[in-house]
């Protein structure tokens, strides 16, 4: 890209906010921004020298750092005076809430007042001014990113170990996460931003959630880590899934929201571990995440634990009961009834309340196997009985309720009309398992009681029809 190409920018500031400064000079810089900055603290006389004044009135535009101690600073005043007069777009980067503010309200800016949202919120400042001259956003520069890393390191002394050791070893060592992830925020978000452009790995991924865990940094590159994996792997679980500040709530859910496929496991522990924190807007999210996307396959991928700690924290939640109910009657637990019965069991024994909805739910759904006229079903509703039977859980009776007489129900006996021996041999299945979940649960003598009742009986029809065709052979 040539130099005429790039857009070229004066940046003003307070010298209260120089590592914010310095950050957006260097993020600036490696994406091919050329940027002019004083960062002399003292000055002499009430007007600016000549050097300022030619750089202003060179650049594309004249970037301010918004904050409480530019809003005050007599140079950052005259700075933005000498773009007024120059007809240069001023664009303020609000890191406090100060766009009503009498020295910036007159210019459209970039909010920048969550630290969470600074980086994404300087990418697409990036790309505007590129878009300005009808480009697209060059890619960083990577060889200037390591050095400009470096000289963060020296700026910082704090980091050095984690920058030093993600770029020429294996990473943070142990003994310097304390201090490392307690270094100021933009610095250490800058960091661990550049780190991850440099090498995308399960490596960096985890230092991130450290960083995001312990000091709200490194949010841009934790999205950049998801768009890679889909859903963030265990390096989001250890981010968000644990205890964490108030302040980084709103940045943790919108970071679950990004993930597709769901993070059943990150989602779960978040939940775990903040629910006593959530607002209710927070509340409300939390339960789109959980209901939302339809989840499949959920014994598989942690989805039936996360219901579970869902509906442990928000039993009345009905969107969670609807949910339950669906996976419940779309056969979800079928090839694993035992998750089923102990999450019903757990329910029971912690007297959690809601979950009478959930057991009704079972009942159909094993009532509906039970009448299906579908041996393999009817198979299913038994495990149910097993399983259920085996963990003790309460809506047994229930299900006995419905495997009693059910093959005097019309949907048997038009199963019998169509298959006889089938219906007789699945009769005989239920009533054995129903006596079995009554007593010692033993179902080996259940399946034998059942396969010794069915022979029987088709000896003894075989015996019958025998008996019946001789009459009427001697009567003939």
């Amino acid at each position: 890209m040539s130099p005429q190409q790039t857009p070229t920018v004066f940046l003003s500031h307070s010298h209260k906010d120089r590592r914010v400064a310095r950050r957006l000079v260097r993020r600036l810089s490696a994406h091919s921004i050329k940027v002019w900055i004083d960062e002399r603290e003292l000055r002499l006389g009430s007007a600016l020298n000549e050097t300022l004044q030619a750089q202003i009135k060179a650049a594309d535009a004249l970037l301010v750092i918004a904050s409480n101690g530019s809003a005050v600073s007599k140079w950052v005043g005259l700075e933005l005076e000498c773009a007024k007069e120059n007809d240069k777009d001023i664009i303020p980067i609000f890191i406090d809430p100060l766009s009503t503010h009498e020295r910036f309200q007159d210019h459209l800016g970039v909010e920048a007042t969550s630290p969470q949202g600074f980086a994404d919120a300087i990418n697409d400042l990036m790309r505007d001014l590129f878009r300005s001259r009808d480009l697209e956003l060059p890619p960083a520069d990577l060889n200037l990113l390591d050095v400009e890393l470096r000289q963060l390191a020296r700026e910082e002394p704090d980091l050095a170990p984690l920058i030093y050791g993600c770029l020429d070893s294996e990473g943070l060592h142990q003994d310097n996460i304390e201090t490392a992830y307690k270094a100021a925020f933009h610095p250490l978000d800058e960091a661990l931003n550049a780190l991850f452009d440099l090498n995308q790995t399960d490596s960096i991924a985890y230092h991130l959630a450290s960083g995001f865990r312990l000091a709200g940094a490194g949010t841009r590159a934790l999205s950049l880590w998801i768009a890679k994996t889909g859903n963030g792997d265990l390096p989001l679980v250890s981010a968000v899934g644990n205890r964490i500040d108030p302040a980084i709530l709103p940045t943790a859910i919108k970071l679950l929201g990004l993930c597709d496929p769901p993070n059943n496991h990150a989602l779960y522990q978040f939940i775990h571990h903040n629910v006593d924190q959530f607002d209710e807007d927070q509340r409300r999210s939390v339960l789109r995440l959980v209901t939302w996307p339809v989840r499949t396959k959920i014994t598989e991928s942690l989805a039936d634990v996360l219901l579970f700690v869902a509906f442990r924290h928000f039993p009345e939640a009905s969107e969670l009961q609807r949910t339950w109910e669906r996976c419940i009657s779309s056969g979800e637990f079928d090839g694993n009834p035992n998750i089923l019965a102990h999450h019903l069991t757990e329910a029971h024994n912690e007297g959690l309340p809601g979950w009478e909805t959930i057991n009704d739910a079972l009942r159909s759904h094993v009532r509906n196997y039970l009448r299906s006229g579908d041996k393999q079903k009817v198979f299913t509703a038994i495990l149910y009985i097993q399983k259920v039977a085996d963990k003790k859980a309460p809506v047994l009776s229930k299900l006995l309720a419905e495997a009693d007489g059910v093959s005097a129900t019309f949907e048997w006996e038009n199963w019998e009309k169509h298959d006889p021996e089938t219906a007789e041999q699945m009769k005989w299945y239920v009533v054995a398992h129903a006596e079995e979940a009554r007593g010692d649960r033993n179902w080996s003598r259940a399946w034998e009681t059942a396969e010794r009742t069915f022979a029987f009986e088709q000896e003894r029809k075989r015996l019958l029809k025998s008996d019946k065709e001789t009459d009427a052979a001697t009567s003939g």
